[in-house]
């Protein structure tokens, strides 16, 4: 997530010393789960690829992403919800998807070794059912270093979907 993170401001900070980038954008999809990996074809064409629902679904997400968003899908959301400050959107309807994907916008990442604290940690609320008209908040954030804290702490945050 932090490396997704860091692309979108790298590239933002590229565009500000390089006006020839500011008609060009980047969106960015997270999907999280499992692939094919490997080399496929035959002798005469080999290629390494991914194949499978992930990379696939992956791909998807990007595709809706506005300039500068970075959408990931409600497992990744699970997996990184300790380090991440997220919008849920609309559900997506996604090529090769016969059912909509519960998507997020990642508003913002914590710091490297160091986490958000939040009322509601691992949680976010559908639109408009957080009792903000947006639904854009999680509630106050905080960082908080997970090498120093406590075991309440802890076991909060595994609680609210944190993976072990």
């Amino acid at each position: 997530m932090r490396t997704a993170w860091d692309m979108r401001l790298k590239f933002t900070e590229l565009q500000q010393h390089r006006p020839e980038l500011q008609e060009l954008s980047i969106g960015i999809g997270i999907c999280t789960g499992e692939a094919v990996v490997g080399n496929v074809g035959s002798e005469q064409r080999m290629d390494y690829t991914v194949i499978g629902n992930t990379p696939n679904t992956a791909k998807r997400l990007q595709e809706a992403a506005q300039h500068g968003q970075i959408l990931i899908d409600e497992v990744t959301y699970r997996a990184v919800a300790h380090v991440t400050n997220v919008q849920e959107i609309a559900p997506l309807h996604l090529k090769g998807r016969s059912e909509p994907v519960r998507a997020y916008e990642v508003i913002d990442v914590a710091p490297p070794d160091e986490e958000f604290t939040k009322p509601g940690a691992g949680h976010c609320p559908a639109p408009g059912q957080d009792g903000e008209a947006n639904g854009s908040s999680l509630g106050e954030e905080h960082f908080h270093n997970p090498h120093q804290e406590s075991e309440a702490v802890d076991q909060g945050v595994k609680d609210h979907g944190r993976p072990d």
